[in-house]
């Protein structure tokens, strides 16, 4: 596990840039962001769970959320924080999410959870619910299906190769999960065509207190 972990650190810091190159200037997830936000209560605390290098936690920063963004490794957080001043990002494994952060009206993973096996879910969803207020909401972006997905797994960019493990997951597994850790489906947000199209999938869950 800690050589996997190692890998998936090294992928993000190598591909941090190219990333917020493109994805600071793409609004394809704003549409999905505004339907989320409006489920919140005014000037929300929204905590962006693998947030990378902070684009879509500038997206809910200008929707009027106050943002704290988690990442795993520490160049997107480095160039988070340079870009969202406004923002707090601190680097932190969110298999390790605890209260220090304090509580949030809401929760997104988005193409976070894709690096987490079936046997890590519980952990995951066990941490949001530390964090979570009472009926706040948690939306999370994956790829549906089951197991690892070996295409997107092993690649290659600019002559170097990369195994970080990309997970699919299922959305009766992950409501079960949910459920198990005092969440309950929600409803499904809709995404760009291009988005669907590669089968990622945006559901919404709700704590049940």
């Amino acid at each position: 596990m800690e050589n996997i972990n190692i890998e998936i650190q090294r992928f993000y810091n190598d591909i941090a840039q190219k990333f917020a190159d493109e994805w600071y200037s793409n609004e394809d997830l704003l549409p999905t962001l505004k339907n989320f936000i409006d489920l919140l209560n005014p000037n929300p605390r929204i905590l962006d769970m693998g947030c990378g290098a902070g684009y879509e936690s500038m997206r809910l920063y200008k929707l009027g959320a106050r943002v704290t963004g988690i990442d795993f490794s520490d160049e997107p957080i480095r160039i988070a924080r340079k870009r969202n001043p406004q923002c707090q990002f601190e680097i932190m494994d969110f298999r390790k999410l605890d209260e220090s952060f304090g509580v949030f009206d809401g929760i997104v993973a988005i193409a976070s959870i894709i690096h987490i096996e079936d046997e890590e879910l519980n952990l995951v969803f066990g941490n949001m619910k530390k964090v979570i207020r009472p009926e706040g909401y948690v939306m999370i972006v994956v790829v549906e299906g089951n197991g690892i997905w070996e295409e997107s797994s092993k690649i290659e960019l600019e002559g170097v190769q990369y195994n970080r493990p990309f997970y699919l997951h299922n959305k009766l597994r992950l409501n079960e999960v949910a459920e198990d850790n005092g969440f309950v489906y929600f409803d499904e947000l809709k995404l760009s065509e291009e988005q669907a199209s590669f089968g990622w999938k945006c559901l919404l869950f709700k704590d049940k207190r």
